[in-house]
């Protein structure tokens, strides 16, 4: 276009200049009025052309950030396996610090020498915790110190295999979104209190989960267990609220107290095999609808074990020699003393039940509550935080027993009702 104009430019001048007479005058103001037609003209053809350019920029940007916005956020399970994926990438590089993007910003000697880590004799002990990206060990590190690179702001970490120690929150508090635990480690303590994290590998040889080792890691969605964990120390998931299914491994024989309190999973089983489960290990487990008690697990379990979970299914396998689920009642009952130790909103209560020391907290809907035997004891947590309002019994020791009880905790609103015989409505 712009070629065009110029010609006719160069055609008008070369008349101008060859005219005569009163012709050169005219022909010169004609060229002149040309001149100015064509100047405007290619003016506003390149401020066409201008605004089509930027039509055109700003249509891409639009689609551009319609794409950002339409793109969905990784959640779960995926953004767990999207975080380990980016963790592979940054392994086999050289020691040091990187951006996200790969860029190594400072080499490890650097990191040693401007006093960004502090490495004694193989063992980091202290770090400047306002560290970004990627931080690469070297393989003269072997372990690392209690609270050694407690509190950083990297998102990855990758450990060499000349690790064998990890200590209380040496890699706890940091904004660590995924770690693979090298398989030379055999004494791992320290991953608690990180709140970004989302995938863990452990060790190979690794046999004990100690204690408190993930607890506060609320988004911990993945953990990939060896095949010889034997046991699970107390609080070592505690408050993991993003572990969407347990899985816990058929070599485990203990469960500590605490161990996954608070924890929000729906799905768990507990491996044949399991021996033994601490105090309040499941305490709170909100989204646990099913146990199934092994014949294998005879110790530890008490009142609290899976107190304030919404359970609607709890069964003990025949064959277990100290707990069992007599007449498909739908609770956990003590065989030796006929002791009632956890409960549900469809637990129906045996005759032959003579203590009940379980809790109804969890039970949402249910409003009475049938005691067709003779009770010996009942305790003040059977009631507390539930919904049940009347309770029906056949014996008049039980319902004075339950009365008394109802007295000391402040529960005048239940209705202790005295049936006639077992078949009163």
């Amino acid at each position: 276009m712009r070629k065009f104009y110029v010609y006719l430019l160069s055609a008008a001048l070369v008349l101008a200049l060859t005219g005569c007479g009163s012709g050169t005058q005219d022909v010169t103001d004609s060229t002149q009025d040309m001149t100015d037609t064509v100047v405007t003209d290619s003016a506003e053809a390149d401020e066409d052309e201008s605004a089509d350019e930027n039509t055109e920029a700003d249509a891409a940007e639009d689609a551009d950030a319609a794409t950002e916005e339409t793109e969905p956020e990784l959640t779960g399970a995926e953004a767990a396996q999207a975080a380990a994926d980016e963790l592979e990438t940054f392994k086999g590089l050289e020691a040091g610090l990187y951006d996200l993007d790969h860029n190594l910003t400072a080499s490890w000697d650097q990191l040693k020498s401007n006093g960004t880590i502090t490495v004694e004799d193989g063992c980091v002990t202290a770090i400047d915790q306002s560290i970004q990206g990627a931080l690469v060990l070297s393989d003269e590190v072997t372990s690392i110190a209690d609270y050694g690179m407690y509190g950083c702001g990297y998102s990855y970490v990758i450990l060499p295999e000349t690790l064998t120690s990890i200590g209380p929150s040496g890699l706890g508090g940091s904004g660590l979104l995924a770690v693979d635990i090298p398989d030379s480690v055999t004494d791992l303590h320290g991953l608690m209190d990180n709140g970004s994290l989302l995938w863990v590998r452990l060790p190979s040889g690794l046999t004990e989960i100690s204690k408190m080792l993930f607890a506060f890691d609320y988004n911990l969605v993945t953990v990939i267990f060896p095949d010889n964990i034997t046991t699970i120390g107390d609080s070592a998931f505690c408050e993991c609220y993003s572990l969407e299914n347990l899985s816990i491994p058929e070599t485990v024989k203990s469960i500590g107290e605490g161990a996954f309190e608070n924890c929000t999973f729906a799905e768990f089983s507990l491996p044949e095999g399991i021996e033994t489960i601490g105090d309040v290990a499941f305490y709170d487990c909100k989204g646990v609808e099913n146990v199934v008690i092994p014949v294998s697990l005879t110790s530890g379990l008490t009142v609290r074990s899976f107190s304030h979970c919404k359970i609607t299914n709890i069964s003990v396998a025949e064959g277990n020699t100290d707990f069992d689920s007599r007449e498909d009642c739908n609770a956990i009952i003590r065989t030796k003393d006929n002791e009632m130790i956890c409960c549900c909103k469809n637990t129906v209560v045996p005759k032959s039940v003579e203590r009940m020391n379980c809790s109804f907290s969890a039970a949402e809907g249910l409003t009475s509550l049938t005691i067709p035997g003779k009770l010996k004891v009942f305790t003040s947590g059977v009631l507390a935080g539930s919904e049940i309002k009347t309770i029906y019994v056949y014996d008049e020791d039980t319902r004075q027993l339950i009365v008394d009880k109802l007295d000391d905790e402040d529960l005048s609103d239940v209705e202790v009702i005295l049936l006639e015989d077992d078949n009163a409505e």
